[in-house]
């Protein structure tokens, strides 16, 4: 007996044998294509050979001796993943009826195994990511903000002081940026580690907060509320990550403002984007400073674009599309 599984460049490999011949079946591949095992693998059903060894170029060559060859697909989420090979040495009767449903049913069990197995393995990877974000999450929510709020304590503290302490204070200052910039550089990390390769959004948008501040009096604040790694992704991702950085840059260079906050919620089946800001305010028209195009991104995704004056002053704009 023989199971195999789909290898690279179209070739499956066989992963255990038992019985006469399996040492020399081990480790063993056979081409997917021009071959009974193809046959077998792309088969709704089982495929029997009444003698394989008159085939020999056909999958099989001299180092086996065996006649009858039984192949039934083992099917994993409804899609063939490999192969039960039951073989019968030359000479050997071929395979009954009874023979075939028994070898159906053990590969079955071998499809609902695997089944089992990539779900335990999911369950795991799903926990180990969530308490990698709830790490991350912490040293966001928690550690930088804390740090944003000493560097500016200390910046109102610098005007105030003589020459001779504004220095070090100066000197605190850059160390608490430099500590910010590798906490951050360690939740990319964080997040980024059994992930694909793709960035994640948090990752994104706070790459592109990066790249905006080029206001060293302004610094946004980013807030994420909800599970927006696993909620959004694919185009989505992209409409979010660029709605996020047209509205703060808006609210950094035209607005004029002093304080941007950015909240990126995926809750209730909506993947929402708010920024908020005490600029002097947006012109009436919509479709000015590139908010008619965060207005199509939000219509071709079935969502809206709100955009209202803030309280006391600035500017409160609201984007939000449903989620997958």
């Amino acid at each position: 007996m023989v199971a195999g599984a789909v290898g690279s460049r179209g070739q499956l490999v066989v992963e255990h044998a038992e019985g006469h011949g399996a040492e020399s079946m081990l480790a063993l591949s056979f081409p997917v294509e021009g071959t009974f095992v193809g046959l077998a693998f792309d088969a709704d059903g089982p495929l029997v050979i009444p003698d394989v060894s008159r085939h020999p170029t056909y999958g099989f060559d001299e180092q086996v001796d065996f006649g009858p060859v039984l192949f039934v697909p083992v099917v994993v989420g409804g899609a063939p993943a490999g192969l039960l090979a039951v073989c019968r040495r030359l000479g050997r009767p071929t395979f009954t009826a009874r023979d075939i449903t028994t070898v159906e049913a053990f590969a079955l069990h071998l499809g609902l195994a695997h089944e089992r197995l990539e779900s335990r393995e999911s369950r795991r990877r799903v926990t180990l990511m969530e308490d990698r974000e709830r790490i991350a999450q912490d040293l966001h929510d928690h550690v930088i903000q804390r740090l944003f709020a000493t560097g500016m304590n200390l910046q109102v503290a610098v005007g105030r002081a003589d020459e001779s302490l504004r220095q070090v204070l100066d000197r605190q200052i850059e160390e608490i940026d430099d500590a910010i910039v590798q906490i951050r550089q360690s939740i990319f990390a964080i997040r980024g580690a059994g992930r694909p390769a793709a960035p994640s959004l948090r990752a994104r948008i706070l790459e592109i907060i990066e790249r905006v501040e080029d206001h060293p009096q302004v610094r946004p604040t980013v807030t994420f509320m909800g599970p927006v790694d696993l909620l959004v992704d694919g185009e989505l991702t992209d409409d979010v990550v660029a709605v996020s950085t047209e509205a703060v840059t808006n609210a950094l260079r035209h607005a004029a403002a002093d304080h941007v906050e950015l909240t990126v919620s995926a809750v209730g089946g909506q993947v929402t984007v708010e920024v908020q800001d005490d600029g002097r305010g947006m012109a009436a028209d919509l479709d000015g400073h590139g908010l008619g195009n965060l207005r199509r991104r939000a219509e071709n995704r079935g969502g809206r674009l709100e955009v209202a004056h803030n309280v006391p002053t600035g500017t409160r704009l609201l984007w939000s599309a449903p989620t997958p």
